[in-house]
């Protein structure tokens, strides 16, 4: 009995390590807009997992009719200029089903200083994920928020 306890807590505590730990450092900065803080990274470097090097800062805010923004900081927490990203981007939301992981893609739009897309009703289940991709001088970054509820 002792072993199969044993057992279970081992795969169980796997699940904090979901979505390969994290992507890039772990920032101790407080969000600008009340939102979460995430590090952006290369694409590229997404199987690094926390020792992806960090390139900027990302905000995501969530409205309560599904409406997400994400905001960009220099690596200080200042804002950063957007001219040199593409006017779209994606998002790809990550919900957790019985047989694995469901991933939704929606299109991100730059609209001044954030970028703004909005979630689809009624196929969130909680935690969440939602990885963004958006494009600078043709090289893909992402910021991935991790364990949302």
């Amino acid at each position: 009995m002792k072993i199969l306890i044993l057992v279970l807590a081992v795969a169980l505590s796997t699940s904090i390590w979901a979505h390969d730990g994290g992507h890039g450092p772990r920032l101790r900065d407080a969000p600008i807009h009340g939102g979460v803080l995430a590090p952006v990274i290369h694409a590229e470097n997404a199987k690094l997992g926390r020792n992806a090097p960090l390139i900027y800062k990302g905000e995501l805010l969530r409205s309560d009719d599904g409406t997400i923004r994400v905001y960009l900081y220099t690596a200080k927490m200042k804002p950063l200029e957007l001219s040199k990203f593409d006017k779209k981007g994606r998002a790809v939301l990550e919900t957790k089903t019985k047989s694995g992981w469901e991933e939704r893609e929606l299109e991100l739009t730059l609209s001044g200083n954030t970028f703004v897309g909005k979630l689809p009703k009624g196929l969130i289940r909680k935690p969440y994920n939602i990885d963004v991709f958006i494009t600078e001088n043709r090289k893909t970054r992402l910021v991935a928020f991790d364990n949302l509820d």
